[in-house]
């Protein structure tokens, strides 16, 4: 209601505006915690007090808040900040004070400091420990851009060859226009998403920022109303794997390393991704699976195809097996010192990934197996750099195919849309890779050669790969049956012992569905031929 205050006997304030409300904890809450409002409507001013019961018994009580070593100014906000260890508290009571009008504001409580600062992260030395307030536990499972657009079930990087939102699949597709794919529900993230747009997008106006290093983009951050969440007192961010944290809007600023300054703005348009029984935006992904309009897909292998990959793993051989571990373990203790990044190819970036990835290169087929079994069994995502380097050349298409039939079939049977990350589009890649084993076509020279030629069928490009223990001379032909047309692929050389992998387009020479190419290799004058269908 509305009070006249005295003073003395004397009026102070006139027909004040008076306020206030209890919050239960629903426990006791101990240890360093903050409880703190926000978001005030002016001229709202807040004060709150915390207790141990119900009625009495006030532990701390705070006005304005006067930052603590903090560049956040708080103004008429309130925030308590103490360690409640031995002495927990349960009630919070936020009383609001406005002279002209009724007011509204956020209230938080209970929220643990942050980690993530500059103290503790070198990659933010803008970022202090009285400004960053945690907001969410650490987590693997998703980043900074996917909770930057509602999602908490998987990590995105839009720019990776396994997002959906790359729809080239090319490291020469514009990094911006992958991420404009995905804020903008192209496709869509999941039913009832908030569509965003750079379009009349500016600082002042911006819901989403992203951020970038030079030329390379590093990280989203996100702020109120962003998907209908409040985003705490200014911004809010996911770092990588590492705690979710509210922070002043430039604080994670570095132009020397880390996430280098903001460059891009998001606004929202007001409008949401329709899918089917889809009224209204909905706030998250776990939202759109609770009502029933879609399911997260979590993708795994089917049954044959992990039986063929546990089976390939077991065939292995066991010194480059081991090797393979060795080195792999080396680098995966190195990701925690990166784990700030949301983008893969971050991680990668040491001595340690690349001595993995030299000696992956000396033996691909080893390293393919075991890159998938990291990346489908034990849950890697970041070892799908690794993997992609390994097969893209020989398979990327079949990761186009992923995504071609994602699109044609975006539901499950009971219609309900496939919340899905950049890992599902990986294990359904890997899918389809181990089918394409089955299909490829090996002829063993002799103890000392071994040529393997796929995909078979072939619908594009045609790749012939050459494996010799010796110094051997090599020439590959390729000749189709319907055209009669030849084409040399390889002129005779010498070639050192190892792997030597050649690669032809078939586009304009093969004949109509039905033909057959004729792959002819010479190896030290032994010639051996063979046939590979022409895809439909």
């Amino acid at each position: 209601g509305t009070s006249t205050i005295l003073y003395n006997g004397s009026t102070l304030v006139s027909n004040a505006v008076i306020g206030g409300r209890r919050f239960g904890l629903g426990g006791l809450k101990g240890g360093l915690i903050n409880f703190f409002t926000c978001k005030l409507s002016s001229p709202s001013d807040t004060r709150l007090v915390v207790s141990k019961y119900s009625g009495s018994s006030a532990r701390a009580y705070n006005d304005d808040y006067a930052p603590n070593g903090g560049d956040w100014s708080w103004g008429a906000s309130s925030r308590i900040k103490r360690d409640f260890t031995g002495d927990e508290v349960e009630y919070v009571f936020l009383c609001a004070y406005s002279p002209g009008s009724t007011g509204t504001c956020d209230v938080y409580m209970a929220n643990e400091n942050s980690n993530v600062h500059g103290t503790n992260y070198s990659e933010f030395p803008l970022l202090k420990a009285d400004d960053a307030i945690k907001a969410a536990p650490s987590s693997g499972v998703y980043n900074c851009i996917s909770w930057s657009g509602g999602i908490t079930s998987s990590w995105s990087w839009p720019p990776s060859a396994y997002s959906t939102y790359n729809c080239a699949n090319t490291s020469n597709y514009s990094d911006i226009t992958c991420f404009d794919n995905f804020y903008a529900n192209n496709p869509v993230r999941y039913p009832g998403a908030w569509n965003y747009t750079r379009t009349g997008a500016t600082a002042a106006n911006a819901t989403v920022d992203v951020w970038k290093l030079g030329i390379t983009y590093t990280h989203g951050s996100v702020r109120k109303p962003g998907n209908n969440h409040p985003h705490g007192y200014d911004w809010e961010s996911k770092p990588g794997g590492l705690t979710r944290t509210f922070h002043p809007r430039n604080a994670l600023t570095n132009t020397s390393w880390g996430y280098g300054a903001v460059s891009d703005y998001y606004k929202s348009t007001g409008t949401f991704a329709r899918t089917a029984g889809v009224t209204k935006a909905i706030e998250s992904d776990a939202d759109a699976v609770a009502a029933g309009l879609a399911v997260f897909e979590n993708a795994k292998l089917s049954s044959p195809a992990q039986q063929k990959l546990n089976s390939l793993v077991k065939k292995t051989e066991r010194t480059v097996e081991g090797r393979l571990n060795d080195l792999y373990k080396a680098w995966d203790a190195t990701k925690a010192a990166n784990a700030v990044y949301s983008d893969p190819a971050m991680y990668c970036n040491n001595a340690e990934f690349d001595a993995l990835a030299a000696y992956a290169k000396q033996h691909p087929r080893e390293a393919m197996i075991f890159c998938f079994d990291k990346f489908v069994n034990t849950g890697d995502h970041l070892i799908g750099e690794l993997m992609w380097t390994l097969t893209k050349t020989q398979y990327g298409h079949l990761l186009q195919e992923v995504k071609k039939e994602r699109a044609e079939k975006p539901n499950d049977e009971q219609g309900r849309y496939k919340v899905h990350g950049d890992h599902d589009n990986g294990v359904l890649y890997v899918e389809k890779i181990l089918g394409a084993f089955e299909l490829e076509q090996a002829v063993v020279v002799n103890d000392e050669v071994k040529i393997t030629v796929s995909p078979n069928p072939v619908s594009d490009g045609l790749i012939v790969q050459v494996v010799t223990t010796k110094t051997s001379k090599i020439s590959v032909n390729i000749i189709s049956a319907q055209t009669r047309m030849t084409k040399l692929m390889q002129t005779e050389t010498t070639f050192g012992a190892g792997t030597h992998r050649f690669t032809t387009s078939i586009q304009g020479f093969a004949g109509n569905n039905g033909d057959i190419i004729a792959v002819q290799v010479m190896i030290d004058g032994v010639l051996k031929t063979v046939k590979v269908l022409v895809a439909k």
